[in-house]
Formats: C-alpha cells, sequence, structure tokens
C-alpha cells in the first residue's frame, strides 16, 4: 500500500506543477520528480538476475523409506514471476504435493534441478513445501544460494551435517543412521598407477570396506590432480584439493582416471591406507627414474601389480607408512627413422630394335607414416596398380612429370609401366638405365633389360659385381680349346686355327663348346689308346674309355638340367621372340557378342579378324571417334597393364641396400652385329682353311668309308 500511495503522490504533485518550470520549481517538487522517474523505470524494467532470495531450507523424514519432506522460505525481488531453484538432480529425486503457499505450484527442471515459478506472496515472501523421494544414490544437488539448512530426519542423518550454512552448487549426503560403537574400522586399500606419456595420466584403485554405512569418502589430491571420471560413484565432485565420493552401503570400489600437470613428483601414502601400490610407467618417449634413498618405497615384480601394466617399462613399487619416492621424468628426443622402405624393387626394360623403351617395374613396400609417393618415373607412365589392381594416374601439378603413388599401410605390391625412346649406336655404344626414381631406401634393387638381337652386351656395370659377357669362363675355354689343339695337331699352324675355330664355337653357345671339347677329347684318349695298347689290353681300354665316357655325358646333362632348374637362366640368355595366338572368327572366345559357340556369321568374303581391325566395336575403347586420334590414352580411367615385348638377349644386374641418394644406375657396354659380322667371317675362315689343309684327312676317311661299307654289302645271290 505504501508504494502505491507513494506512486499516486508523485503523480499529483507532477499535475499540480505541471505550468511551472523546471528552473522555477522549488527542492521539494524537483524530489518527487526524480522519485516518480525511478518508480517508472522500476516498473518497465524486468528483473532478470539475482531476483529471489532463499533463506531456510528445513527436511524431515526418514533416510531408510527414501522419503522426505522438505519447506523452502525466501523473498522473491521482483513484481513478475521468476523462477526458483530447488535441488535436484531430476533423475534421482522425486517430488510430489509441491505447494506454493496455500496453492499447488508450478514446478519443472531445467539442467541439474527442478524450479518453481513464483511471485510471492505481502512483501514477495514465499513458502514451498512438499515431499522427495530419494532414487538410487542418497545424495541431493542444492544449486543455490542458499543461507541455512536444517534437517530434523527422524531415522538417518545428512553426512555433512544436520545445521548447514552458506551452500552454493553444493551436494549433501544421507546416511541411514550413525556408526555403531565398536564396529570395526573401515579398510582403505588404495592402488595408483601414473602413466608417463605425452599428457601425464593416472589411474587409482580405491577399496573401501566397513562394518556401518561409509557416507562420504574424501581422497586428498595431494599431486595436482585434475579428476576425468570415476567409476563406481555419480555423485562425485571435486572440492578445493578433495575428492568427495558419496557411497551407499558398507562396501565401494572406486577407479578413478585423469591427467597430471607434471610427473615430476613425491608420492606419498595416504594415512588411512597401511600400504599402497605404486605403479609407475612410461612410452618410448619417456625415461622415468625412480630414486632409491633412505626411506624409499621397495621395487617389486610388476606382474603383482592390481592395475594392468599398458607399458613394458612398468615398474611397481610397495610403499608403506612413512616410506616415499621420488620420481623425475627425462623427455627423449625422437629421431626420424624409416616410415616407409621398400623391401624389393625390380625392373624390366625391353629394348626394341626401333629404338623404344618399354618398362615395368614392381616393388613390395612396407609402408607405417606415408600417404603418397612422389615418384619421377623413367618415362611417361601408362600403368599402375597396387596388389594387382590398376589405379588412376594422378599428378600434383600437370606441368610436372611428378607422379604420386598411393601408399598403404602394412606390406603391399606397387606396379608402375612406362615408355620411353633411345638410340642405337651403329657400332657400338652404352645404355644408361635406371628405375624410377622414388625417395625411398630399397633393401635390394634389381634391373633387367631385354636386348634385340642385333645387339650383343659385353660389360654391364652398377650392380654388386660386373657381368662380363666374356669373362674368366671365356679365358678357361681358350686354354682348354688351345690345349686340345695341341694334342690334335703337330703344325703350330693347325694349332693356331683350330685353337681360334673351337674357341669361337663358346661366343656361341657355351654348351656347343662343351660338347664340342667333350667329344674331342674322348676320340683323342681313344686314338692313344689304340696306339699304346695292343691285344686283349687295348679291348679292355677302349672299352672303359667308352664306358666312362657315355657315363660322363649323361652326369653332365643330367648335373647341367638340375642347375638350370634351380637357379634359372643365366644373366645373358636368348628368348625365343613373341608370336600372338590368333583367335579364331567362330571360336567362343573371340569376343562377338550376341553370338554362341555354335552359331556361324555369314562369309562376307573378308576375314573377320581383318575386318576387326578395320573397324573395331563402338564400345571397345569408349567413345571411339574420340579415342582414335589418342592412341587410346583417355584422361581418368582406371589404367591396363602393356604386355612386354619380347627380347633375344637377357642382362640382369642386382645391387643389395640402394638409399634414395645412391639409386640404382646401371650401364650396359654393348657391340652391335655390324662389329662381329667381320669376327664371323674370320672365325669361319678359320674353320675352313684348317678343313682346307687337311682335306686329304677327308677323302681319305671317306674312301675308307665306301670301302668298308661295299666290302660288307651282300652279293645278288645271298
Amino acid at each position: 500500500m505504501r508504494r502505491w500511495f507513494l506512486g499516486a503522490l508523485c503523480v499529483a504533485a507532477i499535475a499540480s506543477t505541471a505550468p511551472v518550470h523546471a528552473e522555477d520549481a522549488p527542492s521539494s517538487v524537483k524530489e518527487l520528480d526524480a522519485v516518480a522517474q525511478w518508480l517508472a523505470a522500476r516498473k518497465a524494467s524486468k528483473c532478470t538476475e539475482r531476483c529471489f532470495v532463499l533463506s531456510k531450507l528445513e527436511l524431515g523424514g526418514s533416510v531408510e523409506t527414501g522419503t522426505l519432506t522438505f519447506q523452502l522460505t525466501g523473498t522473491a525481488l521482483a513484481e513478475h514471476a521468476v523462477a526458483v531453484p530447488l535441488f535436484g538432480p531430476p533423475n534421482k529425486v522425486r517430488l510430489e504435493n509441491v505447494t506454493d503457499g496455500d496453492k499447488p505450484a508450478a514446478v519443472g527442471f531445467e539442467g541439474d534441478h527442478y524450479y518453481v515459478m513464483t511471485r510471492g506472496g505481502e512483501g514477495g515472501r514465499f513458502t514451498v513445501k512438499g515431499t522427495l523421494h530419494l532414487e538410487g544414490d542418497r545424495a541431493l544437488s542444492i544449486p543455490g544460494p542458499l543461507n541455512v539448512l536444517d534437517a530434523h530426519l527422524e531415522k538417518g542423518r545428512v553426512v555433512e551435517g544436520a545445521r548447514l550454512s552458506g551452500l552454493t552448487a553444493s551436494t549433501i549426503h544421507f546416511d541411514s543412521g550413525k556408526a555403531e560403537e565398536g564396529a570395526s574400522a573401515p579398510v582403505f586399500q588404495l592402488s595408483r598407477a601414473i602413466r608417463v606419456q605425452r599428457e601425464t595420466s593416472f589411474e587409482y584403485r580405491l577399496v573401501l570396506r566397513s562394518g556401518a554405512d561409509l557416507g562420504v569418502v574424501r581422497l586428498p589430491l595431494t599431486l595436482g590432480e585434475k579428476v576425468i571420471d570415476v567409476v563406481g560413484s555419480t555423485g562425485w565432485k571435486v572440492e578445493a584439493n578433495e575428492l568427495v565420493l558419496p557411497t551407499a552401503g558398507k562396501n565401494a570400489t572406486f577407479t578413478i582416471t585423469g591427467t597430471l600437470a607434471d610427473a615430476q613428483k613425491t608420492l606419498l601414502p595416504d594415512a588411512r591406507s597401511p600400504y599402497e601400490w605404486w605403479l609407475v610407467e612410461s612410452d618410448a618417449e619417456h625415461r622415468v627414474t625412480a630414486k632409491s634413498d633412505e626411506g624409499s618405497a621397495a621395487q617389486l615384480d610388476a606382474a603383482e601389480s592390481p592395475i594392468p601394466r599398458t607399458q613394458p617399462t612398468a615398474r611397481l613399487f610397495l610403499a608403506k607408512k612413512g616410506q616415499h619416492l621420488a620420481v623425475s621424468v627425462q623427455t627423449l628426443a625422437v629421431a626420424e627413422s624409416l616410415g616407409a622402405v621398400i623391401r624389393e624393387h625390380h625392373r624390366t626394360v625391353v629394348f626394341t630394335a626401333r629404338g623404344d623403351l618399354v618398362g615395368d617395374e614392381t616393388f613390395a613396400y612396407e609402408n607405417n607414416g606415408l600417404d603418397h609417393l612422389p615418384v619421377v618415373p623413367a618415362g611417361l607412365p601408362i600403368f599402375q596398380a597396387t596388389d594387382g589392381l590398376g589405379e588412376r594416374i594422378m599428378r600434383r601439378d600437370p606441368a610436372l612429370a611428378e607422379i604420386l603413388l598411393p601408399l598403404r599401410k602394412g606390406v603391399h605390391v606397387g606396379r608402375l609401366q612406362t615408355v620411353s625412346e633411345s638410340r642405337l649406336g651403329l657400332f657400338a655404344g652404352v645404355l644408361e638405365l635406371g628405375p624410377s626414381s622414388m625417395p625411398l631406401t630399397a633393401s635390394r634393387a634389381s634391373l633387367q633389360v631385354g636386348l634385340p638381337a642385333e645387339v650383343h652386351p659385353l660389360l654391364a656395370l652398377g650392380g654388386d659385381h660386373a657381368a662380363w659377357l666374356v669373362g674368366p669362363g671365356g679365358l678357361v675355354a681358350l686354354l682348354v680349346a688351345a690345349a686340345l689343339a695341341s694334342l690334335a695337331f703337330a703344325k703350330n699352324r693347325d694349332r693356331a686355327l683350330a685353337t681360334v675355330g673351337l674357341a669361337g664355337v663358346y661366343a656361341f653357345s657355351p654348351a656347343a663348346f662343351a660338347a664340342v671339347a667333350f667329344v674331342t677329347t674322348i676320340g683323342l684318349a681313344l686314338a692313344f689308346s689304340a696306339r699304346a695298347f695292343v691285344g686283349a689290353t687295348r679291348t679292355r681300354v677302349l672299352v672303359g674309355v667308352g664306358a666312362g665316357a657315355v657315363f660322363a655325358a649323361l652326369f653332365a646333362v643330367v648335373a647341367f638340367g638340375t642347375q638350370s632348374f634351380e637357379k634359372g637362366a643365366p644373366a645373358f640368355r636368348r628368348t625365343e621372340p613373341y608370336r600372338p595366338t590368333p583367335v579364331a572368327a567362330d571360336s567362343p572366345t573371340s569376343g562377338e557378342s550376341g553370338l554362341k559357340a555354335d552359331e556361324k556369321k555369314p562369309d562376307d568374303g573378308k576375314n573377320s579378324m581383318d575386318a576387326k581391325l578395320e573397324k573395331p566395336p563402338v564400345d571397345a575403347l569408349g567413345n571411339w571417334q574420340s579415342n582414335k586420334h589418342a592412341g587410346g590414352f583417355v584422361q581418368g580411367v582406371q589404367p591396363v597393364a602393356l604386355p612386354l615385348p619380347s627380347a633375344a638377349r637377357w642382362v640382369t644386374v642386382a645391387r643389395e641396400l640402394v638409399p634414395q641418394d645412391r639409386p640404382l644406375r646401371v650401364r650396359i657396354y654393348y657391340v652391335t652385329s655390324t662389329v662381329l659380322a667381320p669376327l664371323v667371317a674370320l672365325w669361319l675362315a678359320c674353320l675352313a682353311s684348317l678343313a682346307f689343309v687337311h682335306r686329304r684327312v677327308w677323302w681319305t676317311f671317306l674312301a675308307g668309308l665306301r670301302a668298308r661299307l661295299a666290302a660288307n654289302a651282300p652279293t645278288p645271290a645271298e
């Protein structure tokens, strides 16, 4: 009423003094004008902060049944309805029969507490009453601010105390009764684990047992712990430097996890614990040192730890009362290591007679840290695959020759095909070849080069060992040829011609040279035996030499075949040229669509394969009209592999441990058939000269053979 009276008085005063100017008005009128303006501003504004005062909360009822009564008194500081917080949490506390004065209250919840909408009575004062039921944890959160809390419980008690004051964002806990006299002291078993990593974390395991209800347990956080989670408690909170753990019953087990700001600590056991287990472990980037002095905890086997270990560097300590453990941490510098490595890198290059180079390289890699591998290919890339599956060829910049190969984690096999051009010398030259530039270390790299028939390699450099076409074997062959020639012929001229002729056979075929040398040796042995022995002794010697020759020939054939099967082809070998197998026009696999195997196409006078070559199907390469001028190259599609051309000779060079700064670069020195033609002619001239000089021997041999055949010929009568 006083508020309305003052307002009316102010309005009347303003109305009566309206004609008077402000500068001529008395001081009393000015004061009344200021009061009226303040009342108008207060009436127009709406309170949004500190619109209530909570004076007192009274609790009653029984904790055993979980049903309590409450009465909250306070004052509303606004003329409109304000939301007054009660308590919570709503999922653990249930409200019933809530009244505001003598009428039902409007109750709702928001966040972690209930609230009631009230205007208050005279002077804004209100009294909220009702019943609350505790479900689950016997705890009640009070957002406040609350001046006074009084608990008058029939059965049970408030653990924090029956009379509390100054509560803001607090939680009170209830106990069913006081601890019985003579009950055993609670069992307090605490185990700690400190894990030093890039972020130091901790894990505590607390086991509590008592003869009475445990109530609320407080655990001091003396190491500056930042608690993140507590398993076994839903109403936990951190107050100051203590962890508050509400419990229900006589037994409780908690697992507390969080982080530490600094791992260099001095650990002390809790006064309530007779002993504590301390597990200290670190990752590979940190080194933890525990000082051992008088009063330090004893180190035990880490397998006895009640908290599971996560690092192989874990150490376990047992600390009794009065003992301590000083821990220091040293951060180690991480050195660079191989995030990806190529286990084996093999490249096959075929050199055609027209100077085209077709390369096909495979690399088995193991990756643990790279997403893409920048590669500068040895030519134009045309095919790329991982584990046999073709992939699109991607570039970081279309103007650069570098391509990006996607790498997968683990062990995989990549493949890359390239094409390029080179020129052959007319008489001789040097081929310089190498794999694609990859910034990785290879455990083993090899390069296999296929050459046409008119190119004859002499020396290959770049591998662990130099590969010679005519190496120590050629020198041995020359010595063997000279020895056999000196035994077979008497004149030096004949010996020289025979040596050149027999050594030239080795240059064309080592196997043919071995066969000729073997036959010559057996012939000389038989001739020497026929001249040195007579009668039955000569017969036995000749039979023995012949049998030994047959046995040696069989052994050589078997040994050569086994060696070729186990070791494969030599570094320099010949291969048959590749000839594609034609596909019949009426074959089921010929690729004709819409025709069965037993159906025949009408004969139009042309070969079906020729017709395909002249006019391929429209869908053979997608849009044929747009692709026929590009040679089949299409951007953005999954590529297909190009079969390698054939080669007459192969050169293989390998090297172990190839780092990225020393790649495998192979140089092959060769001569062409143009240079070898005069040498072949000279070799044939030596053989012809030797045959011409000893033509009488051949004629005598042929005449004797004819006479023997004529003497043994049967007569007509016979």
